[in-house]
């Protein structure tokens, strides 16, 4: 994919404001979103760093708070249920009241990926009463 993604003309690649453009950035978001839905952890944390990167600090807040809580989904899938947890809350925390539906889709989806072993810790119980989930 990274191959195509650099074949497209000069145009599409500096359109960041419509759904037609295709900067590089959102090459590495969505393989993030890709591994980490697989559970390729280790190549997914590699996209989140270059996602991350390209994103800088304060551009695109949802889009970039979308790929911190893959991040957090990956920690989970690969134990770290708490680090995992106290980061979807750190991504939740600085993201702007009016949330995206999308962005909260995300970390639900990092709310699936708990072991039921894990679930009745507070953090977990907080982040599933935050996103209005049903246990």
């Amino acid at each position: 994919m990274a191959e195509l993604s650099y074949q497209v003309p000069d145009a599409t690649a500096r359109d960041s404001t419509t759904m037609f453009g295709w900067p590089e950035v959102r090459l590495w978001h969505t393989t993030s979103y890709v591994l980490t839905a697989i559970g390729r952890t280790a190549a997914a944390y590699s996209a989140q760093d270059t996602a991350l990167a390209l994103y800088g600090s304060t551009s695109l807040a949802p889009d970039r708070a979308k790929v911190e809580l893959h991040k957090a989904r990956c920690l989970i899938i690969d134990g770290s249920v708490s680090e995992g947890l106290d980061e979807a809350h750190r991504v939740l925390d600085h993201l702007p009241a009016a949330r995206s539906g999308s962005v909260l889709s995300i970390a639900r989806r990092g709310m699936d990926t708990v072991p039921q072993v894990e679930t009745h810790r507070p953090a977990a119980l907080a982040l599933r009463e935050r996103l209005q989930l049903t246990p």
